[in-house]
């Protein structure tokens, strides 16, 4: 065995190691938190019981994401580019652990909304709000099928709210149920735009069908946008940095932007997050996925006016 400074030099390495892989590699999905910082905190404190000291982590941090984790709603699985701002995508990319995962299949939580605990309770329960296919694409056309189950379940479950979002706005009416109406009371759609091009393509569509809540995420935010024209019937607008090691930087004039435009509008407005690389007055800034959110909510531009997302 080496000596008690060569121990403390391995140990301090791989914790080293370990916190540049994190900040490297873990993406802004939550369940990609989750699981990167369950893993960093249990080699870092087997890191400190090597040299004698208590292991440090987090546990208040940690049940939050686990909380949080447990309401995403993931029916199906596998997912692929449509779009430049799908390049770097948090779940599948290149840097991510699911790369290549192209093919879309069933999860085996596809029934999750309605799933009840022995004592018959629901275990989502009343009033919560769901992210769901956060770690694909509801419209995505490979589940067209299991799609018109999953509207069932969300018309059954009536009590909850469905937070959905997408890229794929132009199959919006691909297995749509025949009770939709002008839509359901308990979804939240949202429509994806990471630039002025992908905007002008996706929004009119947006807009065009009979949704009765919509939102639009600005994200991976990779240029200025103008929303104005699109804002009429929106509830509310998300915008957020893209993040990752080849991330493209994310401008904070182009947040203030939007912000103005929503400001003009009577819209909410929340800055989600930064990204990996953040440019403010003339300065581009590295910051740490898990301090992207703490830094935007820092800058004390949101305009929630009570509105709760998550």
């Amino acid at each position: 065995m080496g000596s008690d400074h060569e121990v403390e030099m391995s140990c301090q390495s791989q914790s080293i190691g370990v916190q540049e892989n994190v900040q490297e590699n873990v993406q802004e999905n939550v369940q990609e938190k989750e699981h990167e910082f369950i893993e960093y905190h249990l080699k870092r404190n087997a890191a400190a019981r090597a040299r004698g000291e208590h292991g440090k982590i987090n546990t208040l941090q940690g049940v939050y994401a686990i909380r949080r984790l447990a309401l995403n709603w993931e029916p199906w699985s596998g997912c692929y580019m449509v779009s430049d701002g799908c390049k770097y995508c948090y779940y599948y990319g290149p840097y991510s652990k699911r790369y290549g995962q192209n093919t879309v299949q069933k999860t085996d939580e596809f029934d999750k909304p309605l799933k009840k605990t022995p004592k018959g309770e629901f275990k989502v329960q009343s009033g919560k709000i769901v992210p769901t296919c956060f770690a694909t694409d509801f419209f995505i056309a490979e589940a067209d099928e299991w799609r018109r189950d999953a509207w069932k379940m969300i018309k059954e479950r009536s009590d909850v709210e469905f937070l959905i979002l997408t890229k794929r706005i132009e199959r919006f009416q691909i297995s749509l149920p025949s009770d939709w109406g002008d839509g359901y009371d308990n979804v939240n759609l949202g429509c994806s735009v990471e630039d002025q091009s992908s905007a002008d393509l996706r929004l009119p569509l947006f807009l065009s069908f009979p949704i009765k809540r919509r939102f639009i995420a600005c994200a991976p935010l990779l240029g200025p946008i103008d929303l104005s024209r699109y804002l009429d019937g929106v509830e509310h607008v998300t915008v957020g940095g893209e993040t990752g090691r080849e991330a493209r930087e994310c401008e904070y004039d182009w947040v203030l932007a939007i912000r103005d435009q929503c400001i003009d509008a009577g819209v909410s407005f929340w800055f989600k997050n930064t990204g990996s690389f953040f440019k403010k007055d003339g300065i581009v800034q590295k910051v740490n996925p898990y301090k992207q959110g703490s830094l935007a909510k820092e800058l004390g531009i949101d305009i929630m006016n009570g509105k709760k997302l998550f």
